[in-house]
């Protein structure tokens, strides 16, 4: 009793301590001009971050919504872990038991390598994996995108590809920036090899650099659902509604169903002509 006891004011103290630490966040951002709605905006989207299971369901649903990697802002505002690093990432697929995982992708980008490192972690997972494009999602989050064994594009979705960037804080003399400018084109190769396979042979690697050099400063711009379709980085657009998973989900059973009878057919035919 006496250690249940010191474990409920253990959790208590904690959560005071946290309540106080969230506290003194607001007071400093509220001291730098940051007013009251702004915070509670900045807090609101971080709390939507989470992965569910569906009832009834043989599917977990990820939801990717917002940086990819590890997100200091958030980390600042709740105390929490990023929600879409790679680390977070890993715990997620550990708890998941079921045969189908889907993953909803709403992210302006963020980590290149915590992209590439969720990508092979996908690959590498027994499950099905169903991945869904939404919004404006852009950079690392197309990628992340590429590794479903099913891709699908919402038809109100336009992502955006563009070349590797990186931030630069400090001073830089010539050699630094040749050193920089020459592994940020081998970061291009190695992105526009990974993209140009992921098409299925629908795009070469010549068309997914024209595609990276779009826009003002080859920043890439947004394109539509369709072509990035026709391009072969997505399988299929979906139309966004409650029926519509369902229908695909009964299109594919049904296509297994007619594959698995005709493979019968196949094989009692075969087996008649071989008596016969």
């Amino acid at each position: 009793m006496e250690m249940v006891a010191m474990g409920k004011m253990k959790t208590k103290a904690i959560e005071m301590m946290n309540n106080t630490l969230q506290e003194q966040k607001r007071r400093m951002l509220l001291a730098q001009g940051v007013d009251e709605p702004m915070i509670e905006g900045l807090a609101m989207p971080f709390q939507m971050r989470s992965f569910i299971n569906e009832k009834d369901s043989d599917e977990t649903v990820i939801v990717i919504d917002g940086y990819i990697g590890r997100d200091m802002l958030h980390e600042f505002l709740t105390g929490e872990e990023s929600p879409n690093s790679v680390q977070s990432f890993r715990t997620k697929l550990a708890e998941i038991s079921t045969s189908k995982i889907r993953i909803d992708i709403n992210s302006p980008g963020g980590s290149l390598n915590d992209a590439l490192v969720i990508y092979d972690l996908l690959k590498e997972h027994d499950a099905e994996v169903t991945t869904r494009l939404q919004g404006f999602s852009a950079s690392a989050a197309t990628a992340i995108a590429l590794a479903g064994d099913k891709r699908l594009i919402s038809e109100n979705s336009m992502p955006l590809v563009h070349k590797a960037m990186r931030l630069f804080i400090g001073y830089m003399n010539s050699t630094n920036l040749e050193k920089e400018h020459e592994e940020l084109k081998e970061i291009d190769k190695m992105v526009v090899r990974l993209y140009a396979q992921g098409s299925g042979g629908k795009s070469t690697e010549a068309d997914i650099e024209e595609l990276m050099n779009r826009g003002s400063g080859n920043q890439g711009v947004s394109v539509s659902a369709q072509e990035y379709v026709d391009m072969g980085l997505a399988d299929e657009i979906y139309k966004p509604g409650k029926d519509e998973q369902r229908a695909s989900e009964h299109e594919d059973d049904m296509r297994n169903t007619a594959r698995k009878l005709s493979m019968r057919l196949t094989m009692n035919q075969n087996t008649l002509n071989h008596y016969v």
